[in-house]
């Protein structure tokens, strides 16, 4: 791989930033996004107990009596934890019955309990020298130590740790090695995986493991850090991804890291470089005498590849491998290929091109995607393009009209004003290339340059919308018509039907009462009582129809009034009451007498009840139960309610059987009488009185129609008192 100076001077350029560290901030940039990317919860073997804001209110001033460290350590031992480190400063002394309280509960938790040590760096005359900080004797020499030093990067943050540090004339492990324990002792750093959510850390409030206010089994078998977090103790330090974090919580990520085996380590030196070499001779090698946008498209693969394998590296493998120096190796090499190729001119040329045609292929696609069709005309009228849309509403190819004159594709007589640009938007009709004339809309503005003024034509086909309207209209028509012959045939078989089926009725009555004398034969009475029953049948047949028709006419009005429940019900019970006699059919009454007034029309409310139990008798069979109850539902209205042990109705007819002339069967399996308009008459008189009716059922097993009036039709105990009176 040769590689000519100018090659050599942006590798060497790039290694000379590297290696200074002029491109950290870009890199810890892109590390830091990948933490972000590839986040994960804590394994929750470690438990922090904070030193919170909660625990300082209820306890007091800091620092705390040490007598209070000791029953905590003592609760958590208690408790099952399998390792305690304090992070708290007991290198001074205290109360000495407070010491000597924590001394004895360090003496039994043993090598479970760990205290933390720390260096303090001082510069003095002729260096910098090392301050070493440890816990009293009494407290060292009963439990094991941990270095808690953490030391910032460049940026100031806090981005390593190690699992062992110098200490004195030896090495010593890091609270974080105790907590991730057993591990082996190393001195080389870190990087902490800040990926791990601090928020999936299992927490307690210290105040709360001093009260014994805790689950021992959220530390049973655990390590647990105790450490501040509260803001006012000031042990907070600056962090990627999480800005700052309390200094307990860092050393429960760096241990976190070590436990998940994630513990990061930077690829240095010849690796980036040798990636950033290749992807100079990339970019300046083999692909130099393609076009500079194969170039572009080529250098955004080699940034786009080192980046998903550096997500790749730190997500698989633990390793972060940078990225800035091979991204800023391609874009130099392509930089430089770009510049050997064009001039500033013809840079400047290109990119007006690039808008113009850019601008050109945007305006061309709107025209050519238009619903409307779209034409323009000079100013003698001659067509000089013609979009795909106008050449479907006029039948006719692009090719055969420009250059034509536009107006004969308009019919009636309106091409001078429909070409007028001052003209408003208005109908005309289009003269088709397929000798078809069809409606459209049309609006026209103008727009004036170098070569004159042209006319833009905007044309809507209108044909479906004009369709539409007439179909309406003679939907309309039809309706009208129909409801007249309607109105027209129920108004003849109001007089053709029922006054001769009275006359059937009454003669059949008199025969059957003998009013005129013996008839002789008994067969004779037994069919007049027959044609009697018949005829009757037939005019409440013609008596529903008259009534669902007036009801859909809307010519039905409510004469309301103040209604008694009990007794209204008890009338409806005594009309259908012979009915459920003569099929066996038990018929209950449920309705209390204190019941408020119903303000309703009173016929049309016993008609509802009537229509209800008519049909709960009839397909309820002998020895079956028919229920009829009236009560106040929560919301203040009256419920009326008829409930049966018959043959009940299958779920899928339910939407039927409230339809005119429906039934749950049709055709040769009906077993029951009838024409199917009771329900839908109770559900239509309901509606009327602003109420609501709904039908329930279980085959097998029986039905319930509800009936519920709103409560406005419930008539005020003050109104009811005074209609008594």
């Amino acid at each position: 791989m040769r590689f000519p100076l100018p090659h050599a001077l942006i590798l060497g350029a790039v290694s000379a930033l590297y290696l200074t560290g002029a491109l950290d901030f870009v890199e810890r940039r892109l590390t830091d996004a990948r933490f972000s990317t590839l986040s994960r919860p804590a394994t929750g073997e470690i438990v922090l107990v904070a030193i919170d804001p909660t625990s300082l209110d209820e306890i007091g001033v800091w620092p705390w009596p040490r007598r209070h460290h000791a029953e905590v350590l003592d609760h958590l031992m208690a408790a099952g934890a399998e390792t305690v480190v304090l992070d708290i400063d007991l290198s001074s002394r205290s109360d000495p019955v407070d010491d000597a309280l924590l001394a004895a509960a360090l003496d039994r938790a043993g090598d479970q309990a760990v205290l933390p040590v720390f260096a303090q760096y001082e510069r003095r005359q002729g260096g910098v020298r090392a301050a070493f900080v440890e816990p009293l004797p009494a407290f060292a020499e009963r439990t094991l130590l941990g270095s808690a030093n953490v030391r910032p990067a460049g940026d100031g943050m806090i981005r390593h740790a190690a699992i062992a540090e110098i200490w004195r004339d030896g090495t010593i492990a890091t609270l974080s090695a105790h907590l991730a324990a057993p591990v082996p002792l190393s001195l080389a750093p870190f990087g902490i995986d800040y990926g791990i959510l601090p928020g999936s850390v299992p927490r307690l409030s210290y105040v709360d493991v001093l009260e014994g206010r805790f689950d021992p089994a959220a530390v049973a078998g655990k390590r647990v850090l105790i450490g501040a977090t509260a803001i006012e103790l000031g042990d907070i330090a600056p962090t990627p991804v999480w800005r700052a974090l309390p200094g307990p919580m860092i050393q429960i990520l760096a241990a976190e890291t070590i436990l998940q085996n994630r513990a990061l380590i930077e690829v240095r030196f010849w690796v980036p470089l040798a990636l950033a070499a290749l992807a100079l001779w990339l970019i300046l090698g083999p692909s130099r005498k393609l076009s500079w946008v194969f170039r572009t498209a080529l250098t955004a693969l080699i940034v786009a590849g080192a980046v998903l394998a550096a997500l790749m590296a730190q997500a698989w493998l633990a390793l972060l491998l940078p990225v800035t120096p091979v991204a800023l190796s391609a874009l130099a090499g392509l930089a430089l290929s770009l510049l050997r190729e064009i001039d500033e001119q013809k840079l400047r040329l290109l990119s007006q091109g690039f808008i113009i045609r850019r601008q050109d292929r945007i305006l061309r696609g709107v025209v050519r995607n238009m619903a409307d069709g779209l034409v323009t005309i000079d100013d003698e009228g001659l067509v000089l393009s013609f979009n795909p849309a106008a050449e479907r509403i006029f039948a006719a190819r692009a090719a055969n009209v420009i250059g034509h004159p536009f107006a004969p594709w308009l019919g009636g007589g309106e091409e001078a004003a429909s070409l007028d640009p001052e003209s408003p938007t208005h109908e005309a009709i289009a003269r088709r290339g397929d000798g078809r004339s069809a409606p459209i809309e049309i609006s026209i503005s103008a727009m004036t340059g170098e070569e004159g003024r042209t006319r833009i034509i905007q044309v809507r086909d209108i044909g479906d919308r004009k369709a539409a309207e007439q179909a309406l209209l003679t939907a309309k028509e039809e309706a009208e018509l129909a409801n007249r012959a309607k109105s027209q045939f129920l108004a003849t078989m109001s007089h053709e039907l029922r006054t001769p089926l009275n006359a059937v009725i009454g003669f059949a009555e008199i025969i059957n009462q003998e009013m005129m004398g013996p008839v002789g034969n008994k067969t004779y009475l037994e069919y007049s009582r027959d044609i009697a029953g018949s005829a009757g049948h037939l005019l409440n047949i013609i008596n529903d129809i008259l009534d669902i028709s007036r009801i859909e006419a809307g010519k039905l009005e409510l004469m309301e009034e103040r209604l008694p429940v009990a007794g209204i019900a008890e009338a409806a019970a005594r009309l259908s009451r012979p009915a459920a006699e003569e099929r066996s059919v038990i018929l209950e009454i449920d309705a209390p007498a204190a019941l408020p007034c119903l303000l309703a029309d009173g016929r049309l409310v016993k008609q509802i009840l009537t229509n209800l139990l008519s049909n709960a008798i009839r397909f309820t069979p002998a020895g079956g139960r028919v229920v009829l109850r009236a009560g106040m539902r929560p919301t203040g209205g009256i419920r009326l309610s008829v409930s049966d042990t018959g043959i009940g109705i299958a779920e899928e007819d339910l939407p039927r059987v409230v339809k005119p002339f429906e039934q749950a069967s049709t055709g040769h399996t009906r077993q029951y009488e009838g024409t199917g308009l009771g329900l839908p008459i109770v559900r239509a008189l309901t509606d009327l009185h602003g109420g609501r009716f709904v039908l329930t059922s279980t085959v097998g097993v029986g039905t319930s129609a509800t009936v519920d009036f709103p409560p406005a039709r419930t008539a005020p105990a003050e109104m009811e008192r005074r209609a008594a009176s």
